[in-house]
């Protein structure tokens, strides 16, 4: 699960517009943008700053992440792309 935030909505983006399968694992759940501010010379404060607007009532991933519509280890998520090519889905 190398992927995280920007990658996140992209899958949101193509499922919920039926462009793609999702397979693998459940994303991580990074929705919201977030900032560091320089507090001081040794804190940092990491906060967010925006999230994505939905407007059709669904809630945002944040902390959740997105189900693949194929659930495999992450491992096997290539292989298993192919053999859903190979079938004809």
């Amino acid at each position: 699960q190398a992927t995280f935030s920007a990658a996140e909505y992209f899958v949101w983006t193509m499922k919920r517009r039926n462009r793609a399968t999702i397979i693998g694992e459940r994303t991580r759940g990074g929705a919201h943008s977030i900032e560091d501010i320089q507090i001081g010379q040794y804190l940092v404060l990491r906060t967010p700053v925006g999230r994505p607007l939905i407007d059709d009532g669904e809630e945002s991933w944040q902390a959740i992440g997105h189900e693949p519509d194929i659930a495999v280890p992450a491992e096997n998520a290539l292989e298993e792309a192919l053999a859903q090519i190979d079938s004809g889905h």
